[in-house]
């Protein structure tokens, strides 16, 4: 694995925890890159301080396509000072989550990239790409994109966060995703969670 170039993506930055742990994994190798996606106006400032020469921070959402799209922030993520610890926790372009306390009626109008695309575009099935895909809900969007467009074949390992529950999604629905997901990645190393 160490003679391939070895990409971590991080969909979902936060506050850099994932960044922070990928960097020290790696620490003293040379052909590592870590991209990380976080488009919260309050987080990418944080998570931009750990962007270097191999570590890229974008202000962009994780999506199904290029363009913009409905980024929706907790009440509590637009006020300064507010006591709440956790900004960006809950922030999500699903609509319909049902957890927090979501500002559905103003959005913020974030930058967008197709993940499918942008991962076939930068790199090659010969590199080992790692993904961790906690976006709170997006996920049910982009997987499925990313199985149709063929950049499923080039992830070698991925950690995904699902949050079926707390979008409304039927069960049916979710396992289906799982299924197909499991059959596309022909039995590469898949950490699921639902939180």
């Amino acid at each position: 694995m160490f003679n391939r170039k070895i990409i971590y993506i991080d969909c979902g930055g936060h506050i850099g925890q994932t960044i922070k742990r990928f960097q020290d994994m790696t620490r003293g190798m040379s052909n590592v890159e870590i991209h990380s996606f976080e488009p919260h106006p309050r987080l990418y400032p944080i998570i931009k301080q750990y962007s270097n020469e191999n570590t890229f921070v974008y202000d962009k959402a994780v999506w199904k396509e290029d363009g913009h799209v409905d980024f929706y922030l907790d009440v509590l993520d637009e006020v300064e000072g507010s006591g709440w610890n956790h900004p960006g926790q809950g922030s999500t372009t699903s609509k319909d989550k049902s957890t927090g306390t979501l500002d559905r009626e103003h959005p913020h109008r974030a930058t967008s990239i197709d993940l499918n695309k942008w991962i076939m575009d930068n790199f090659n099935k010969e590199d080992f790409i790692h993904v961790k895909l906690d976006i709170e809900g997006g996920e049910y969007d982009v997987l499925p994109n990313m199985i149709k467009g063929g950049s499923i074949d080039y992830i070698d390992e991925f950690d995904i966060e699902f949050h079926s529950h707390k979008i409304g999604l039927d069960e049916k629905v979710h396992n289906d995703l799982l299924n197909e997901l499991r059959v596309a990645t022909k039995g590469r190393n898949i950490n699921v969670r639902t939180h």
